[in-house]
């Protein structure tokens, strides 16, 4: 990670991938929940789990654009994927 990539995350321009959250609370020794707000959108979610839209759709065996849509409001969560969806994120479908 680069000195910038730091600087733009603290002042709030960008925000880090999941996967340098997941650095980012070994190397600080604290907890996610720390340094994101509590989750409020299917991406919140995505990201606490620790998930790009990549990684995701690749768990749930569907494209990247779908999860983009779920996330947009642009397309319905199927309720065939519900039960994967839902276990991935650690979350109640309510919450979804």
């Amino acid at each position: 990670m680069r000195w910038w990539s730091y600087q733009t995350w603290e002042s709030g321009q960008h925000t880090p991938r999941p996967d340098r959250l997941v650095e980012l609370v070994a190397i600080l020794g604290c907890e996610l929940t720390d340094l994101v707000d509590a989750p409020k959108t299917l991406a919140d979610y995505r990201t606490l789990a620790g998930y790009t839209q990549a990684d995701l759709a690749n768990k749930m065996g569907v494209s990247r654009v779908t999860v983009a849509q779920w996330e947009a409001g642009a397309l319905p969560i199927a309720s065939k994927h519900h039960d994967t969806l839902t276990a991935l994120l650690n979350v109640d479908v309510a919450d979804l």
